[in-house]
C-alpha cells in the first residue's frame, strides 16, 4: 500500500470517530524528498517534551489493521528508527484506533522515555493529505525547497550510492545520463498542487514553510513555528531525530541555499525552473 491522491474523496476513508489529537502527536511534517523534512522535524523536536525519529508515516494506512500493508521500505525505516521489537508492526496493526496506535508506538519504542508528544515526519504524506487531515486534528507542516536544490540533492544522493553513475565532471547538464529531470519536475508540480489545495481548504491547520527562508531568517521562522504549536521557542535549535550525521543538516549555512549553483549548469537551472514554473511560489531568489 502506498499514499496516492491528494484531497479527493477516498474509497477507504479513515474512521474519524476517535481522531488523533495534539495530546499525542504535536505536529505532522511533510514535504519533498530531500527537501528538508528531517531538518524541520529536528527544529520542532528541540522543544522539551517533543520527540521524533527519522520517519513515521503511520497515517497513510486507512485503518490500523492496514499498517502491515504499508510499503516494506517504509516499515523498515519505522522499525529501525523507532527501534521497535520484532513483532512491533503487528502490535501496531492490532490496535483499535490511531490514538491507541501512537500510544503503542511510544510504549514499544526503544529510544523514547517518559511522557512525550511525537512529531510524525513522513515526506509522502503530501500524497494522501485528505487521509491525514481526516485522522489528525493538529497542525500539518509542509516544507518547500527550491526545485534546483531538490534536483541537485537527489543527484548527489545518486552519485553517493553509485559513484560510477557520473564522470566526476561538474557542473552537470540535462544530457547527463543520471539526470531524471522530467520525473522530478512532474512530482514537484503535483506536490505543489496538493499542498496548496490543502492549505486553501484548511488554512488553520496546514502551514507552509520554505527551507531557504528558515535558514536565512532562522529566528523569525522559529518564532512562527512555535507560535503555531503554542509553545515557547526553545533555547536549543535542533533536537535529536535519530539519524546519521550526513542525513540531516546539523549546522546552518548558505550551502542549503546555493550549493546547486556550482554543481548545475546555468542552462540546466533555467530548464528546471521552466519545467516547475507552475510552482514558482516555492522558488527562492
Amino acid at each position: 500500500m502506498t499514499c496516492t491522491g491528494a484531497l479527493l474523496p477516498l474509497k477507504q476513508p479513515h474512521d474519524v470517530s476517535s481522531p488523533l489529537t495534539t495530546g499525542q502527536v504535536a505536529a505532522v511534517v511533510c514535504g519533498y524528498k530531500q527537501g528538508g523534512t528531517t531538518f524541520l522535524s529536528s527544529l520542532i523536536a528541540a522543544a522539551p517534551g517533543l520527540a521524533s525519529r527519522f520517519e513515521c508515516g503511520l497515517l497513510q494506512a486507512p485503518t490500523p489493521a492496514e499498517i502491515a500493508s504499508i510499503r516494506p521500505a517504509v516499515l523498515e525505516n519505522l522499525v529501525r528508527s523507532w527501534k521497535l521489537p520484532v513483532d512491533g508492526v503487528a502490535r501496531l496493526a492490532g490496535c483499535s484506533d490511531f490514538p491507541q496506535v501512537y500510544r503503542e508506538l511510544v510504549r514499544q519504542s526503544g529510544v523514547l522515555g517518559g511522557s512525550v508528544r511525537l512529531v510524525d515526519k513522513f515526506p509522502d504524506y503530501t500524497r494522501c493529505l485528505r487521509r491525514v487531515l481526516d485522522a489528525y486534528n493538529g497542525p500539518v507542516f509542509f516544507i518547500a525547497r527550491d526545485p534546483r536544490a531538490v534536483f541537485w540533492s537527489r543527484q548527489r544522493r545518486i552519485y553517493q550510492k553509485d559513484p560510477g553513475s557520473w564522470d566526476g565532471v561538474r557542473p552537470i547538464d540535462a544530457a547527463h545520463p543520471s539526470t531524471r529531470l522530467s520525473r522530478m519536475a512532474s512530482e514537484y508540480r503535483a506536490i505543489h498542487r496538493n499542498i496548496t489545495s490543502a492549505a486553501n481548504a484548511f488554512p488553520e491547520r496546514v502551514h507552509l514553510f520554505k527551507l531557504e527562508e528558515i535558514v536565512v531568517h532562522l529566528h523569525e521562522e522559529r518564532r512562527r513555528i512555535f507560535g503555531i504549536l503554542g509553545l515557547p521557542v526553545p533555547e536549543q535549535t535542533l533536537g535529536d531525530v535519530g539519524v546519521l550525521e550526513q542525513k540531516v543538516r546539523h549546522r546552518l549555512d548558505d550551502s542549503v541555499v546555493d550549493d546547486y549553483r556550482k554543481n548545475l549548469t546555468s542552462e540546466l537551472q533555467a530548464e528546471i525552473l521552466d519545467r516547475c514554473s507552475a510552482a514558482s511560489e516555492f522558488f527562492f531568489g
